[in-house]
């Protein structure tokens, strides 16, 4: 297939001027779904024709274009665009990434021109046409304000690196005031350009990423991407959730998202694996099971569901390392998602099942009772069986452990969720209390 036109110029030559701008610029792996659902454009310039490998595993897009070779000048490729956002290199702006390249040529160079083309790249221009991009091979990373750049020269730097020994995490940033950009590698500067180049194509505003070079074949794995500057108009920053100890088995957890207003949507998530084999599980009203990091099968829920301000619960895991779980949120928006930071809920007086209300003294746990450390708690014992005793034909509200119809109440079960009926202190929690108590649980 002929080529007549310079890569990127390629990439940018369908764009238009007047750039949507409505979402934010943003891909994120994590939610499980392709660019292309999350408001990106997939390029392909395929020489000869051929299907690319790409799709999502083991929480990354994976890419590769190995086994190929371009017969025209100028190859082709494949990779993400995102038009949506005014971008202005004028102001302050950050695009980042976190990537592992597998493999992926250093100092490969267009033939025909000269010009440097790695495997894998990241590139972003502005509304008047300039650009900067990041190159990855697997021992070199460069750093570029032109496409049309040489290496060696002032418009193209390079520093050595090691992109293939696991994720690391590519900034490109303009601070206010600035005349250049600088790369950041993992948080540490590595790359400066001290001007902003020359102009390629006028009127584009674009943010890209991918292999578009098809003379330089690469494998690679991408979490996400993320550009955040003026004009942006979507999402920016998810603050939030802050890690919470709790005598209960639940506790509040809250996200907040800037800007304040927007069309969201919160999925929150527990921890149900830890890495290398990280897994997450999106959590509902209803109580649902998870593997304990003892052993055995606890459940838990988030309540109410799509909210930034949630109540979330675990039960039935009784070893100590059920008393600690990883939690995050979701946030979405018609065009992607980002991911809040992680925090954790620590349980200090854990109940192993629904029997378990009292310390093994009979004083009643949290939520009804006393939260103190000093107190011992080994899991259903005499001093369950005293206080249930002492305080059911009370109505005592330690004694309200399930429904009307006998069904756990959360986290241990789904009692009490419409259109089951909790009518407090009833029959149901005495005949639950009987079907479970001499099966007993300790910690």
């Amino acid at each position: 297939m002929a080529r007549t036109l310079a890569l990127f110029a390629t990439i940018v030559g369908t764009l238009t001027a007047a750039a949507a701008a409505q979402p934010w610029v943003t891909f994120d792996a994590g939610l499980g779904t392709l660019p292309e659902a999350q408001c990106w454009t997939r390029q392909e310039q395929i020489d000869p024709p051929a299907p690319y490998a790409s799709g999502i595993a083991a929480g990354a897009l994976q890419l590769s274009t190995l086994g190929f070779a371009a017969t025209g000048a100028f190859g082709g490729g494949v990779w993400w665009e995102n038009t949506q956002s005014l971008i202005n290199f004028d102001a302050p702006f950050a695009l980042e990434a976190r990537v592992r390249i597998v493999s992926s040529p250093d100092r490969s160079i267009n033939t025909a021109n000269g010009w440097p083309r790695p495997g894998y790249a990241i590139w972003i221009y502005d509304v008047t046409g300039r650009v900067f991009w990041i190159g990855l091979g697997s021992g070199e990373v460069f750093l570029s304000n032109t496409v049309f750049g040489q290496y060696g020269s002032a418009n193209t730097v390079t520093t050595p690196f090691n992109t293939t020994d696991g994720y690391h995490d590519y900034r490109i940033e303009r601070a206010a005031g600035g005349i250049g950009a600088t790369l950041k590698i993992d948080g540490i500067q590595r790359l400066t350009l001290p001007s902003l180049g020359p102009i390629q194509v006028a009127g584009s505003s674009q943010v890209g990423f991918g292999d578009p070079t098809f003379w330089a074949n690469s494998e690679s794995m991408t979490a996400w991407v993320r550009y955040t500057g003026a004009s942006n108009s979507g999402i920016t920053a998810i603050t939030g959730p802050d890690s919470v100890s709790a005598c209960t088995n639940a506790a509040t957890f809250a996200v907040a998202v800037a800007p304040t207003t927007g069309a969201y949507a919160y999925t929150w998530q527990i921890q149900t694996s830890a890495p290398p084999n990280e897994s997450w599980q999106n959590l509902s009203t209803a109580p649902a099971p998870i593997p304990c990091p003892g052993g055995g099968t606890g459940t838990a829920y988030a309540s109410p569901v799509n909210s930034p301000n949630v109540s979330i619960g675990v039960g039935g895991c009784a070893a100590a390392p059920g008393r600690v779980w990883p939690i995050r949120c979701i946030v979405t928006a018609p065009c992607g998602g980002l991911t809040s930071s992680t925090a954790t809920l620590t349980i200090t007086a854990a109940r192993c099942n629904a029997a378990d209300i009292a310390y093994d003294s009979g004083i009643a746990l949290p939520p009804t009772g006393v939260c103190d450390p000093n107190l011992v708690n080994n899991g259903v014992t005499e001093g369950d069986y005293n206080l249930f005793f002492a305080t059911f034909f009370d109505a005592g509200p330690a004694c309200d452990i399930a429904d009307d119809q006998g069904t756990p109440l959360p986290p241990f079960g789904t009692g009490g969720i419409a259109p089951a009926v909790n009518n407090g202190v009833t029959e149901g929690d005495y005949n639950l209390f009987f079907s479970i108590y001499f099966d007993g649980c300790a910690f």
